[in-house]
């Protein structure tokens, strides 16, 4: 479906827009202007489909939106809309609660029994599965698999080799050093590093990647993906902490 994946690629490419550096409850606790407006869930996802909705809607991209949604197709325009807050909001990892009903969704759209997903459309074309489907069912399978799609992306690094991993993992660590220094994150990120890493893994990478494997819409790349995962996973809890050391020493060093 064309249209659902034009909606991934604008949820990718604005998911991040006006990003402050911090996580949204360090906004929170900051009474940071963004959490005033949007409250205390999800405030960067929403800043950003703010701006990224509003850009669309520009005159200049008139007949972007004809191509895209129609003549004036106010269900289209909905469904499509729907659809991108959904793919917004989802990437917000950190936010445990939301990774919680992610999963409590997937679980009930997608029971163990069942057979893989199939594709879908959100503009009308239902594929013919069984004589019980019905488009909301259809429709939520769909999104759930392209929320963990683009999931899938923003942890990608932690799906890749070791020393892919490794590069944006530091990077990552060093972000979180520079807002700690600048009295925006309440404690050393290098303290606990090594606990924070296994359990991203555990309780995000791998989960997401394991759907993935489960309803098979990577044809095959989700195994692949789940692999990467466990053996990053293996290597960081058996190097880890020798690791972060290594990277905290080094800091320090440039920091003299």
């Amino acid at each position: 479906d064309p249209l659902s994946h034009f909606a991934c690629m604008f949820a990718a490419l604005i998911h991040d827009v006006d990003h402050p550096g911090v996580s949204n409850s360090q906004l929170v606790r900051e009474n940071h202007e963004l959490a005033i407006t949007f409250g205390t869930r999800g405030a960067m996802q929403q800043n950003a489909l703010k701006f990224g909705w509003g850009l669309l809607m520009e005159s200049r991209y008139d007949d972007l939106r004809k191509c895209l949604l129609g003549d004036d197709n106010n269900t289209t325009r909905s469904s499509f809309r729907q659809l991108l807050v959904s793919l917004v909001m989802a990437m917000d990892t950190d936010d445990e609660g939301s990774l919680a009903s992610q999963q409590e969704r997937w679980e009930k759209a997608f029971p163990i029994s069942t057979t893989p997903v199939t594709r879908v459309s959100f503009t009308g074309k239902i594929p013919k599965r069984s004589s019980r489907n019905i488009r909301a069912e259809i429709v939520e399978k769909g999104s759930l698999v392209l929320e963990s799609v683009l999931q899938a992306g923003k942890v990608s690094h932690a799906t890749q080799h070791w020393l892919v991993y490794q590069k944006w993992n530091h990077r990552l660590l060093e972000e979180q050093r520079v807002a700690f220094e600048g009295g925006r994150r309440d404690t050393d990120p290098y303290v606990d590093w090594y606990g924070h890493e296994l359990k991203f893994l555990d309780e995000v990478v791998i989960p997401l990647t394991k759907r993935l494997r489960d309803c098979d819409e990577l044809v095959g790349a989700g195994e692949e993906l789940l692999e990467y995962a466990k053996m990053n996973r293996e290597e960081w809890s058996r190097r880890g902490a020798a690791v972060v050391k290594e990277w905290r020493e080094k800091a320090n060093q440039d920091q003299q």
